[in-house]
């Protein structure tokens, strides 16, 4: 954890300066640490850099979805959403939780239907159990931007692999 700790000062230090090579330098020994940490089990390839253009995009309703990666133990994506409206509802992961993370605006995810609602705002989390269906609402005043992750692995049955 202490070249973590040390990186990120460096790296905030670099961000400060501006200094590109700086944080190339900081990068690269974070990953060398790792790799010895994991003792070299951890290669380059190992690292993946998925850009937004790049990310699967899908429409779910107005719900914008970007799906960022799909590995054998998680799903991690992204969500956009205007103001007023609701997303379409997902019938749940009957084995994966589910995290949404609120990175941007102000919103209402209810988790059943009928069911609870809970309010989100920008830097606010909720955990969905295994099969909850969900369905977020934006009752903010800008594009909501909701950050969301599935774990175990989470496969719709219609995707073909």
């Amino acid at each position: 954890m202490k070249w973590y700790i040390l990186g990120l000062r460096q790296s905030i230090r670099c961000r400060r300066a501006r200094d590109r090579s700086c944080k190339e330098e900081v990068l690269g020994e974070a990953q060398a640490h790792i790799a010895e940490r994991e003792g070299s089990k951890m290669k380059d390839t190992d690292f993946q850099v998925v850009r937004r253009i790049e990310a699967r995009s899908f429409m779910e309703g107005p719900e914008h979805c970007r799906e960022y990666f799909t590995t054998d133990k998680l799903t991690f994506g992204t969500s956009t959403l205007p103001p007023g409206q609701a997303g379409a509802t997902d019938p749940g992961h009957p084995e994966s939780h589910e995290v949404f993370f609120a990175a941007k605006g102000h919103v209402l995810v209810r988790l059943g239907d009928p069911g609870p609602h809970f309010e989100l705002k920008e830097g606010d989390a909720i955990l969905i159990p295994e099969g909850v269906s969900h369905t977020i609402i934006n009752v903010g005043e800008e594009t909501a931007l909701i950050v969301w992750a599935c774990a175990p692995v989470h496969r719709d049955p219609s995707d073909k692999l």
